[in-house]
């Protein structure tokens, strides 16, 4: 740690950042990445975490967001994605759900709505029909019946009438004639006597004396001289001797007087000379010596 030239009257200290053996005639200056130790003897390389120039006196710890290796001289930025570890020796991947840019100290947790994988330098937004998973390391798909845009936080149920695979960007509303299933997966067909329009939440029976095929839109009247069945999904005749005008739930027995064939809107008179048979099916005529105006 001393030195003196030929004839010196006495030894001298090294400068900062040199050394020197013993019976030195001169000190020689610490490379790059070491520094001297504390007799100013030998050249010692600096740790892991810190950094030298050459000549430095002692070895200086990396900034934050730096990293180096022994014997450094000078600490670099770690990579997007990980971080310095504790003694600022290597870097460390940051763990799913996590990110970190460049000079980044520390890892940090995605943002609501954002997923990533291990050692990302950033968090992606996830693609429609899907949201982050809980610990925000990748997409997780939304149940039929509910769907998200991309980016979405959370899988949101489709509206009334609406229904949606799993995986949806967005619902599709029902066609007339049709509603959702319980789950609001897919369109269902509205049964005969019923009806919907588009975007119902579920089928409408049809009203008294109305009738519809399956997937209607709307029910219909019966015609005259019938009315519908019991489930109303078709119209039914009017048996002889009854009649019914649209709109009529059920067929009415002719009054008296008058006679109907079957499937008739109305109840006629016989002619003279003839009167509606008991079941008032037809007419019947009178008998010779008996007689019967019209009606």
């Amino acid at each position: 740690g001393t030195f003196a030239a030929a004839g010196s009257v006495a030894c001298q200290g090294c400068l900062v950042g040199h050394v020197s053996d013993a019976a030195s005639g001169s000190c020689s200056i610490c490379p790059e990445g070491s520094v001297p130790d504390n007799a100013q003897a030998v050249c010692e390389a600096c740790p892991a975490g810190t950094f030298a120039s050459s000549g430095s006196a002692a070895c200086t710890p990396c900034g934050p967001g730096l990293i180096s290796s022994g014997s450094s001289a000078s600490c670099s930025l770690c990579n997007g994605g990980s971080v310095p570890n504790a003694d600022a020796s290597a870097c460390e991947p940051c763990p799913s759900g996590h990110f970190a840019q460049p000079s980044d100290v520390l890892c940090q947790a995605c943002p609501s709505g954002r997923f990533a994988h291990g050692a990302s330098s950033q968090c992606d937004a996830c693609p429609e029909g899907s949201i982050p998973s809980p610990s925000r390391d990748g997409c997780v798909t939304c149940d039929a019946g509910t769907f998200a845009a991309a980016g979405s936080v959370a899988c949101q149920g489709c509206l009334v009438g609406h229904v949606s695979d799993a995986a949806s960007g967005s619902c599709s509303i029902c066609p007339e004639g049709s509603v959702p299933d319980n789950a609001q997966a897919v369109c269902e067909a509205c049964p005969a006597g019923t009806f919907a329009s588009s975007g119902s939440a579920a089928c409408t029976p049809c009203g008294p004396g109305l009738i519809s095929s399956g997937s209607s839109a709307s029910c219909s009247l019966c015609n005259g001289g019938s009315v519908p069945n019991a489930d109303a999904s078709a119209c039914e005749p009017c048996p002889s001797g009854h009649f019914a005008q649209p709109s009529d739930v059920l067929c009415q027995a002719c009054p008296s007087g008058r006679f109907a064939h079957g499937a008739s809107s109305q109840c006629d008179a016989c002619p003279e000379g003839s009167i509606p048979s008991p079941s008032r099916d037809g007419c019947v005529t009178c008998d010779a010596g008996t007689f019967a105006a019209a009606g």
